[in-house]
């Protein structure tokens, strides 16, 4: 008996999504991350998956027993080499680990690659799942050493389709009789094997006393070596160059090799192809008979021109190709070549940008490719006026693989154009070669551009090494692949490791097509506003022209970029276009990422796959607005993109991951633009994103109404809380919600931290409490999806303890990152007392004064609707006034002090301090709030100030027992048909009893916390934060002092101090008000407050009382 499953390896159908998605959903725990990356796996997503692939087969592992499926795997055609086959996704049940499955999915692909004439099957894993990594061995697969992560390539297709390696099967019927006949080590680690200089894989194949033995040259991804053991005797054909790494300028050997240790003598015959830019030195064919037991070799001496293709990493090199026939029967060995120059030329500095007359310095590093030591000189090519450097020329000696370089420093004078100047590097080497004899070489040119960006211009260039096109502005330097158009951004200002990508796709199928790595033609035009680039190319399997065009508009940050699609036919015809943005993976940045959702704009870092598909599905009502931006202290960069025509949205890291347009169908000769993506390389923050989505898709700018709202970000799981208000000491309820602002669930604890002096307790709403259970230290755990409900109950455990406080708790939700949220509990005073409010009479006018036990404040309608004094429970006046008779005070005109409000027009040209708001009729009448405030109130209409008149105002003025805290609460609202805008003042003068003199103002002002002082001159700050506090100066022991608060998060205040009096001034500048709208102003003052941090508490609160 065995329990391996006895399964049949299936097509993939529809009718399988339901059972795969259930399979797929138990590999969750198999891969690094998760499989389903947060969002469990549906029939429909892996019918949209599958639809959508250009596979050449999805196959699936059935278990005949329970006839669901344990296993699949995904085989495809090679983005990039058409003679190559690609394992997409393979994977098993845990069930089915260790069981064959996997083998038995491998082993089929390798049938379909054969069939179909695939020469290698490659497959990819990550680093970690080296438990698969014998598996993979066994199944002929070579872990490439140059690969990232675990890159594995098979050759055995092309094994047993080569001519000379077919007699060795052929003994054996089964077609599958590789794998038993294969020897080889399964070690988990790269495949790194040199042999004679060359980077080689080694296959070995035994069949009783017969063998096979195989070199793969792995520059070149194809056979380079055979060695055949069998009855009829011993048979080698190898091809070899003196050592893979091939300098330009330097002779070589290329050696072909025969060894016939057969009975029989071979007609023989070779023809060798070279490549762009290499030269044989000698006769490079050959025809000839090898005697039995013979051997015959070819040796070619060759060199290189300058312009041979230089070595790519981990792509697939130029070959030199050996068409054989043995016998007569015909075949090939490709050997690759590590092509560089003898001395590499860079600079490491990236883009060189200049301006007229200016001087910049380069440095240049040689790296000496060679074993053996060089002298020589960097030059350069004249260049032309505008244009000069120093020094002109630079001798050198390099050891062997040894590194040099140079400073060169360029002076451009004051008539430099504007656009791309390529300096032209070259050297003059010499070197002895084996014979003791010096020789010279002259190296190939070396371009090192510089950029003028005279006016904020933007210029193109050229990257010969890596064949990019560059698009350099002041902001941002975008390269763009001759071979497939691919788009690489980077900015100069963000923190950012990981740069923007775009590429374009023709589908469906979709899939590692041959066209994304298509060569383009492109082609550079000049506007007068700026660059537009196009590459374009025919569609390989379609009547299709795409044209990728990027749009560079000078002085600005943003690269629009578009895909136009021609159809080149006579009739209509189908497709779709996707675009393929930033890939997986961790990315290399340090930003935060914001990303528009139904919940509000989501702020999360960006090494959180949360913040990317499918936990952000790609349907397009998942994002509100059309934009994504990642953003840090150096500012922010983002994509926008239109959504007509677009499916599907995928979002990755703060970037898009992928586009996919809507079925389109093309009439024939017609030309069409599918997609439009701007790319913003630098804007000051998020907002600056989110206006460029405003006015390129919405077709609209912000006004200044909304342009300086403040727009407060969620995070990923957002706390939503309310300060908790009580009168005095007593028990209290408040609700909370915890909501998971994204899609995929989430599971984690909800906990809260009591303020000092409180047993908390948090539960669902309608469910059990959530807090540790006695004897443990972990609170119960919870699944948060969408908007959650909370109960929060708050007990003080010593009731003792009365009059004013102000606490804080925490609300922590702890998930694989924890998030966490502050409460306020905020106790206004004591029980047991009242407030009271009394009218009279004081020097002739009409004066109400409210008493809370601990202040005592005074207000009058016809004292301008001032709160002219305010006193402690020690009698001490806290404000500053003129009562009972307004008169002019330093800058004022209209000074009455205290609390004065005042409502100013500037677009009217009105004088600030000439405002005569304080000369409207008003009135006053007791009034109360919610139980717990009492006051005055103070209401009027403009009618002195025209431009305003028919405004209405209610100011209320408002105390809780026995607190320290007295509200100010300005109603404002416009009754009239007339759109208004104005701005509301409340001015108020702290002084000890009536005197500034010999007090300060404490506030926060350019980072820290700051004294102001009376002073002769006047000193003016803009305090960073909405509190300011009076306190006297010296040592004395006192906490005699006045806070005053004005509400809202973004700073709104003007300290303004002399030796006279410390003005303390709120603007609204934000008072925009349509008809009917109301607009409240919110103030404090607190009584003798214990210490800065206690009024900071209470200023976030404001907004929030009532």
């Amino acid at each position: 008996m065995t329990d391996e499953p006895t399964i049949e390896i299936r097509d993939y159908s529809d009718e399988l999504a339901k059972p795969l998605a259930e399979m797929y959903n138990s590999w969750e725990s198999l891969w690094p991350d998760g499989f389903t990356q947060g969002v469990p796996f549906t029939a429909e997503r892996v019918i949209k998956q599958y639809q959508s692939m250009r596979a050449l087969a999805i196959l699936i592992a059935i278990d005949k027993q329970t006839s669901k499926p344990i296993g699949s795997v995904t085989l495809l055609s090679h983005w990039r080499d058409p003679e190559a086959a690609y394992v997409g996704t393979l994977g098993v049940t845990p069930d089915a680990l260790n069981k064959k499955v996997g083998k038995r999915l491998l082993m089929k692909c390798f049938e379909i690659a054969l069939h179909k004439g695939y020469a290698r099957v490659d497959l990819s894993t990550w680093a970690g799942n080296l438990r698969a990594v014998p598996l993979y061995k066994k199944m002929g697969l070579m872990w490439n050493p140059e690969g990232q992560g675990v890159q594995m390539e098979s050759y055995v297709p092309g094994i047993l389709r080569h001519p000379l390696c077919a007699p060795f099967f052929a003994t054996n019927p089964d077609p599958a009789a590789w794998y038993t006949l294969q020897r080889r080590d399964v070690a988990q680690a790269p495949d790194d094997t040199t042999e004679h200089g060359m980077a080689v894989y080694v296959y070995n194949f035994e069949s009783g006393k017969n063998n096979l033995h195989v070199l793969v040259d792995r520059l070149a991804r194809s056979i380079t070596g055979i060695e055949r053991v069998m009855h009829d005797g011993r048979l080698v054909v190898r091809a070899q160059v003196s050592q893979h790494l091939t300098l330009c300028g330097i002779p070589s050997v290329y050696e072909l090799r025969i060894e016939n240790g057969t009975a029989r003598d071979m007609d023989f015959a070779a023809a060798l192809e070279g490549l762009p830019g290499l030269h044989f030195d000698g006769v490079s064919e050959a025809r000839t008979r090898v005697k039995a037991k013979k051997s015959f070799t070819l040796a070619v001496p060759f060199s290189l021109s300058p312009d041979a293709p230089l070595y790519r990493r981990n792509i697939k090199t130029p070959s030199v190709v050996a068409k054989l026939r043995l016998n007569g029967q015909e075949s090939i060995l490709r050997t690759g070549l590590r092509i560089k120059p003898v001395v590499d030329i860079q600079t490491k500095w990236k883009e060189c940008r200049v301006l007229p007359s200016g001087t910049v310095t380069i440095p240049i590093t040689l790296v000496n490719n060679s074993t053996m030591t060089l002298k020589g000189k960097l030059m350069f090519e004249e260049v032309g006026p505008h244009i000069s450097m120093t020094p002109p020329e630079s001798e050198f000696e390099l050891a062997p693989e040894g590194l040099g370089g140079a400073v060169i420093t360029v002076t451009t004078q004051p008539d430099l154009p504007a656009g791309t100047h390529d300096l032209w590097a070259y050297m003059i080497i010499s070197y002895l070669d084996e014979a003791g004899k010096r020789r010279e070489v002259k190296t190939g040119r070396s371009r090192i551009s510089l950029f003028c960006l005279q006016g904020g211009r933007v210029t193109a260039g050229e990257d010969d090494r890596t064949r990019e096109v560059l698009l350099v502005a002041p902001q941002y330097t975008a390269r763009i692949l001759r071979e497939g158009a691919i788009l690489r951004l980077s900015t100069l200002y963000g923190s950012s490791i990981t740069q923007m990508a775009l590429s374009t796709e023709i589908g469906p199928p979709f899939g590692l097509s041959p066209f994304r790595f298509t060569e383009r033609d492109v082609r550079v035009r000049e506007t007068e506003s700026g660059l537009v680039v196009s590459a374009t190319a025919t569609h390989p399997e379609r009547p299709l022209v795409i044209e990728d065009r990027w749009v560079a508009l000078n002085s600005s940050p943003v690269l629009k970029h578009e895909v136009w699609v021609t159809n080149t036919g006579q009739e209509s015809h189908e497709m779709q276009v996707r675009l393929n943005g930033r890939e997986g993976g961790i990315p290399l940045n340090f930003d935060r990422v914001f990303v528009p959702l139904p919940a509000g704009v989501v702020e999360a870092p960006t090494g959180n796959l949360l913040m990317s598909y499918p936990s952000i599905p790609s349907e397009l009502g998942s994002l509100t607005e059309e934009w994504v931006a990642t953003g840090g202290p150096s500012g922010a960069s983002g994509q926008v993109w239109k959504a007509t025509n677009l499916e599907s949205v995928y979002l990755a890291a703060g970037q898009l991951s992928r586009i996919v347009s809507k079925p389109l169908r093309l009439k024939g000769k017609e030309t069409k633009c599918i997609s439009e993506v701007w790319n913003i390389a630098a804007a000051s923050d998020w907002r600056d994103i989110q206006r460029i989505w405003k006015a390129n898709v919405k077709g609209e700018f912000e006004n200044i109404q909304k342009a300086g709202m403040r727009r407060p970000t969620l995070p990923m799981i957002a706390v939503s809380k309310k300060t908790v208000i009580i009168p005095h000491r007593q028990s209290a309820e408040a609700e909370l919600t915890v909501e998971n602002t994204v899609s995929a669930p989430v599971i984690g604890n909800v906990e809260v931290e009591s303020p000092e002096g409180w047993d908390a307790d948090i539960r669902r709403l309608g469910g059990s409490a959530l807090t540790a259970e006695q004897g443990t230290d972990e609170s119960k755990e919870t699944v948060i999806q969408g908007l959650q409900k909370y109960i929060l109950t708050l007990k003080p455990t010593d009731l003792r303890k009365v009059g004013f406080s102000v606490e804080r708790g925490l609300v922590r939700v702890r998930t694989p990152m924890e998030f966490r949220e502050y409460f306020t509990l905020l106790q206004l005073g004591s029980a047991g007392s009242a407030v009271t409010v009394t009218e009279g009479m004081e020097q002739g006018i009409r004066v109400f004064r409210v008493n809370n036990g601990v202040a005592e404040f005074a207000v009058s309608a016809d004292y301008g609707g001032c709160l002219f004094s305010l006193k402690n429970s020690h009698s001490t006046e806290l404000l500053c006034s003129s009562f009972p008779k307004p008169a002019p005070k330093l800058f004022m005109d209209n000074y009455y002090g205290g609390v004065q409000p005042l409502v100013w027009d500037d677009s009217s040209g009105e004088d600030f301090f000439q405002v005569k708001t304080n000369r409207e009729k008003m009135d006053v009448r007791p009034c109360e709030h919610g139980g717990v405030w009492k006051g005055v109130e103070v209401s009027w209409t403009s009618q002195i100030q025209q431009t305003i008149r028919g405004v209405q105002y209610r100011l209320q003025y408002l105390a809780a027992p026995e607190s320290p805290m007295v509200l100010v609460n300005w109603v404002i609202k416009n009754p009239t048909e007339a759109p208004l805008f104005f701005i509301p003042c409340l001015f108020a003068d702290p002084g000890f009893n009536g005197v500034f003199g010999g007090s300060i103002v404490h506030t926060r002002w350019g980072g820290s916390e700051v004294d102001l002082r009376n002073v002769p001159v006047p000193a003016a700050v803009t305090p960073e934060t909405n509190s300011l506090w009076l306190r006297r100066s010296g040592t004395q022991e006192s906490n005699e002092g006045l806070g005053i608060l004005w509400a809202g998060l973004d700073p709104g205040s003007i300290a303004v101090c002399t030796n006279e009096m410390a003005a303390c001034i709120s603007m609204d500048f934000r008072c925009w008000l349509m008809p009917g709208d109301e607009r409240v102003v919110r103030a404090c003052l607190f009584v003798n407050p214990p210490n800065f941090e206690a009024l900071e508490k209470v200023q976030a609160t404001l907004t929030e009382l009532f």
